[in-house]
């Protein structure tokens, strides 16, 4: 039977369209054909052999039925897979009738076509509508916990119909944010939260805005410190359309993870919350610090109510917040918002109680100013831990004392004396192991001062040797120490002989300008003893032993 040319162009188009490849189109319409034909026509079972031949080129499609030949007509045991012989020369020429083998019938496909075209065009749609699902399936099921975009092609009370590109996905009513309302063609991102596949429905796409996983996926859209993994999402607790808690860490000293995620003066907050528009208002989002203590971490997630003590049950999860009485309503929040937010983030059943309750009941509890500054101390230790850690971990790395020495000596050249000269290890030459010279006694003419000098000794006794020989020398060097005293008094001793001594040279080289009998009659005037008693006492002798003293004393 001749096909349609436009027919099979419009069933190769699907190749293009939804992705279906064109041996597997081939294949849907030979299989439409077969099955139809086996139920329609024959009325059997699945396990009736029915051959469908295609050529594109004509383009044509033939329908053989397939029964094994048998001799006799007693022979048959099942007549809808067996055929006698007799009938069937009766159908078809001699030459393709033989015992045994498999005979085929050729169908008349435009009297089948007229009865039944419409089932097998509803059997080719379902099998494309099967292949397509499972395209779909192949290509969604890794984009699971991912975000999508799609364009809205029906809304009303109950869902959304969204065309994604391959597919339409229905967004459910609990799934929107709040009482969101959307338009036909407008543009909205949706969540994947579940990839399924069943034989009734095919795959199933699960599609969400109001799912925690929306709100991760839109902080990593908007903050590069998420996206990146700088500033890692610990949890999320969210009430669609009306408030969200998001808990943050980072392992950088030098990020602030809540100012990173809230932005310059709320900038990029402000975008994350612009795309949770419930309707009325935008979705209020709180960004915490999270912590590894739980009672910190419970404090955290009710901001902005200030705590005053707290009281934690490790086996039975609760927690008891005490706060002042006028913040007890700002720690519930408006229906009980607040609490319930933060106990779904930190996993805590978390029950307030202000102050005077606590007292009238009571409770105990731990200030939280106390809980905050072991925390402190706690974490100071385990720094103080990793940096002796760290110390440990340099110092092994280092050689020990034992490696240092094993290593091989350093050659240097030191000299004792001009005729005493050693060769020991030098710095700028390395040996694979310290030198030691075979024993050998030199003879050497020199003076009487030389000393013997040993080749034999190792660097350490040369060495040693040489400091003691250093500290005689200077020994014998070293001056008497002198106390000041004594000092000055040498120093005065030694000027009155330096100047005796020029008193004398003076002296030797003075030349008399008198003569000896000159001399001797100056002498016998001097020791005259008839003088004027009264020009004796005229004369001042006070100035005159001045005089002479400043004389001596020049």
């Amino acid at each position: 039977m001749k096909l349609n040319k436009n027919f099979l162009d419009s069933m190769l188009t699907l190749e293009n369209e939804k992705g279906i490849k064109k041996e597997q189109i081939i294949d849907i319409i030979k299989k439409a054909f077969a099955s139809v034909y086996i139920k329609q026509v024959l009325r059997g079972g699945d396990d009736a052999k029915v051959e469908v031949e295609l050529d594109e080129e004509k383009p044509a499609i033939e329908l053989y039925y397939l029964r094994k030949v048998v001799e006799n007509e007693d022979d048959i045991q099942d007549d809808y897979l067996e055929i006698s012989k007799e009938e069937a020369l009766k159908i078809g020429p001699k030459s393709k009738v033989k015992v045994g083998e498999d005979f085929k019938e050729k169908v008349d496909l435009d009297d089948f076509m007229e009865k039944y075209a419409k089932k097998v065009m509803d059997n080719m749609k379902q099998k494309i509508a099967e292949i397509e699902k499972a395209i779909l399936f192949d290509m969604y099921k890794d984009k699971i916990g991912e975000m999508i975009t799609g364009i809205v092609e029906k809304s009303d009370e109950n869902s959304t119909l969204v065309n994604i590109g391959r597919t339409s996905v229905t967004l459910n009513e609990h799934a929107k944010i709040g009482n969101e309302k959307f338009e036909v063609g407008q543009q909205i991102k949706l969540y994947v939260k579940d990839v399924s596949v069943s034989s009734k429905h095919g795959a199933q796409i699960l599609v969400s805005r109001s799912d925690n996983g929306f709100l991760r996926r839109l902080l990593e859209e908007e903050i590069s410190e998420v996206y990146d993994g700088t500033v890692v999402i610990k949890d999320i607790a969210r009430k669609a359309g009306e408030r969200a808690k998001v808990s943050v860490y980072t392992n950088d000293p030098n990020v602030d993870p809540v100012g990173s995620c809230i932005g310059p003066n709320g900038a990029r907050i402000q975008k994350v919350m612009s795309e949770l528009f419930n309707g009325r208002d935008n979705e209020r989002i709180d960004v915490i610090n999270y912590s590894d203590n739980p009672a910190i971490y419970i404090a955290e997630s009710l901001k902005p109510a200030p705590i005053l003590g707290v009281n934690l049950n490790e086996e039975t999860k609760d927690a008891l917040i005490v706060v002042r009485p006028e913040a007890k309503s700002l720690a519930i929040g408006k229906s009980g918002q607040n609490v319930s937010l933060a106990s779904r983030l930190t996993g805590w059943k978390v029950k307030i109680k202000d102050e005077n309750e606590a007292l009238e009941e009571g409770l105990t509890y731990k200030l939280y100013e106390e809980v905050v500054a072991e925390d402190q101390k706690e974490r100071s230790k385990k720094e103080y831990e990793l940096y002796l850690k760290s110390l440990a971990s340099k110092q092994e790395s280092k050689p020990s004392e034992s490696e240092e020495l094993a290593k091989p000596s350093d050659v240097t050249s030191i000299e004792v004396k001009e005729e005493e000269k050693v060769i020991v290890p030098s710095k700028e030459s390395k040996v694979e192991a310290p030198v030691v010279e075979p024993k050998v006694e030199e003879k050497v003419e020199a003076p009487s001062t030389k000393k013997d000098v040993q080749t034999t000794k190792t660097l350490e006794e040369l060495e040693k040797q040489l400091e003691i020989e250093k500290e005689r020398e200077e020994k014998k060097n070293q001056k008497p120490k002198r106390t000041a005293r004594k000092d000055l008094f040498e120093t005065e001793k030694v000027k009155e002989k330096v100047e005796a001594k020029e008193d004398e040279t003076k002296k030797a080289n003075y030349m008399s300008i008198y003569t000896d009998e000159e001399l001797s009659a100056l002498e016998a005037e001097e020791n005259f003893d008839d003088y004027d008693d009264d020009y004796d006492d005229d004369i001042d002798y006070d100035e005159y032993d001045e005089y002479y003293d400043d004389d001596e004393g020049r």
